[in-house]
């Protein structure tokens, strides 16, 4: 197998994915899918809980990426398009946070607790679909 070493992760991912789905290797529905992102989730939890080796843990967010953008594939969905979406999203709600802190007298958040950051996130994202 010939791989164009030029191409991207996300590129050869794509490719591979549509060669394996043109050679029958597909999934039947979505439901199959989502459990293996289940399940890969739940691999990925625990090898961090065993403490597992740092390749060990990418290896299995490899894994999780790769049953997330299955279902990308399955759906017939532009997967660089999914990512140029919630890339823009997630900026997008990220200056609202940003703007809600500094309202709220933070000009950083580092060393608060997680819940101040859930609450800030939780009004960013509130606001960002008024």
């Amino acid at each position: 197998m010939t791989t164009n070493n030029t191409q991207s992760p996300l590129s050869k991912l794509i490719a591979a994915d549509k060669k394996a789905r043109n050679f029958g290797f597909e999934w039947e529905n979505y439901n199959q899918i989502i459990k293996q992102i289940q399940s890969e989730t739940a691999e990925v939890q625990e090898a961090l809980d065993n403490q597992e080796s740092q390749e060990r843990i990418q290896e299995e967010l490899g894994d999780l990426v790769h049953a997330t953008l299955c279902l990308a594939f399955f759906m017939n969905y532009d997967v660089n398009h999914i990512l140029e979406k919630t890339t823009e999203k997630f900026a997008h709600r990220f200056e609202i946070l940003q703007k809600i802190a500094l309202k709220n007298g933070y000009t950083t958040l580092q060393g608060q607790p997680t819940e101040l950051l859930l609450q800030f996130w939780k009004e960013a994202k509130k606001e960002s679909y008024l």
